[in-house]
């Protein structure tokens, strides 16, 4: 997965995407902030346009230059969906991952102090 464009207006991050998928390019628009004011003082968020496939990467950029552009690769929207959705449930997985550790990190942190306590309030 590579980061195509960013846009602010999320009506011009759809716009893109759907050109891609007419075009035959699987992507995805997530949300993202890479600078340092926060979205609620400025108001601003980012959007990312990301392509799924790598290959794919320079057609996207070309498509969305030139929307007659002809990519090398071309996915059937059937397939673009397959892609959408095996994608999907990667990220999910990884996100149960994450929660699962964080899990783990908060009860070791909870046994730690907890320990921590009683080893202070028995040796009194």
């Amino acid at each position: 997965m590579k980061l195509v464009d960013q846009y602010i207006d999320p009506n011009d991050a759809a716009t893109a995407r759907r050109s891609l998928r007419d075009a035959g390019v699987a992507s995805h628009v997530d949300s993202m902030d890479p600078h340092s004011v926060l979205p609620s003082k400025s108001g601003a968020t980012h959007l990312g346009l990301w392509v799924l496939l790598d290959d794919q990467y320079q057609d996207a950029v070309q498509v969305l230059e030139n929307p007659s552009h002809r990519p090398v690769r071309i996915l059937s929207p059937g397939e673009i969906d397959e892609i959408e959705a095996c994608a999907e449930k990667q990220n999910k997985q990884a996100r149960l991952k994450d929660a699962i550790l964080a899990a783990l990190l908060f009860a070791c942190l909870l046994a730690l102090i907890v320990f921590t306590a009683l080893d202070f309030f028995l040796d009194i």
